[in-house]
């Protein structure tokens, strides 16, 4: 899978948010991202990836153990497959 072309993470109101990259903003349909998922989305965009990548990839950044990364990457893509950002 991979993020969609045509969305990016901005600041919005102080906050990085994944939007729309052209067009006027849609409030209703932003989503905050907090840090950890703001470095999964710089590290992933343009890239093909799966949950398992994204695990390892937070394993390597943070230390952290498989468990907690697996869920953490679940999390993260469960979140932006329901705002229609994923394509398989």
């Amino acid at each position: 899978m991979r993020i969609k072309e045509g969305f990016v993470v901005r600041t919005v109101c102080g906050e990085q948010a994944i939007t729309q990259e052209s067009g006027n903003l849609d409030f209703r349909k932003i989503v905050i991202l907090n840090p950890t998922a703001c470095l999964i989305w710089e590290n992933f965009i343009g890239k093909e990836f799966t949950i398992e990548s994204v695990a390892d990839f937070l394993c390597d950044y943070f230390k952290i153990e498989r468990d907690l990364a697996l869920s953490d990457a679940k999390r993260f893509i469960d979140m932006i497959h329901q705002i229609g950002v994923i394509e398989d």
